[in-house]
């Protein structure tokens, strides 16, 4: 884990997307103890990892492999590349980082591409609620269209397209 200073605050970077978590010095003295803040790291970085393993499994050769790199049993209803996808992203979505977003739209695409139409709409709705994005509501306009809901489909590429512009 990397760490610096710019402008007065700490900058933390973990795990393989880049995620930067800025704390305000004064703010983690007064209102957080270090060791709250090393556990959020922690969970932050692992939430990553399971995150990064989940979408690097590519036939199902990989899933056992995949649940022994992070050290966790492979539980016997797993059968395929998706089910052990949606199983790992979903506990990264449970860790308590504040990544959850990025969970959040892994799991709707994740959904998407599995047809569950659905499920893939909460977990869109949730992640550009938060964290608004064009990816974000590209998807989610895809999700719509094919449940049949193309004015709310019309709407989410009216978002995407009002991100690019600006």
């Amino acid at each position: 884990m990397k760490s610096g200073q710019l402008n007065g605050f700490t900058v933390v970077f973990c795990g393989v997307y880049g995620l930067a978590l800025v704390v305000f010095i004064s703010l983690v003295l007064v209102t957080t103890s270090c060791d709250r803040i090393k556990r959020l790291f922690a969970d932050c970085e692992y939430a990553l990892r399971l995150q990064h393993v989940a979408l690097a499994i590519n036939s199902p050769d990989e899933i056992d492999r995949a649940f022994k790199s992070l050290g966790i049993n492979r539980p016997q209803s797993i059968r395929t590349v998706d089910e052990a996808q949606e199983y790992l992203l979903n506990a990264s979505a449970k860790v308590g980082c504040e990544d959850k977003v990025h969970s959040s739209y892994l799991l709707g695409v994740l959904y998407l591409r599995q047809q569950r139409y659905p499920e893939a709409v909460r977990f869109l709705e949730y992640s550009v609620q938060v964290h608004p994005t064009v990816d974000g509501f590209q998807a989610l306009a895809e999700a719509y269209e094919r449940l049949g809901k193309n004015e709310r489909a019309e709407t989410m590429r009216s978002k995407a397209k009002s991100l690019t512009v600006e």
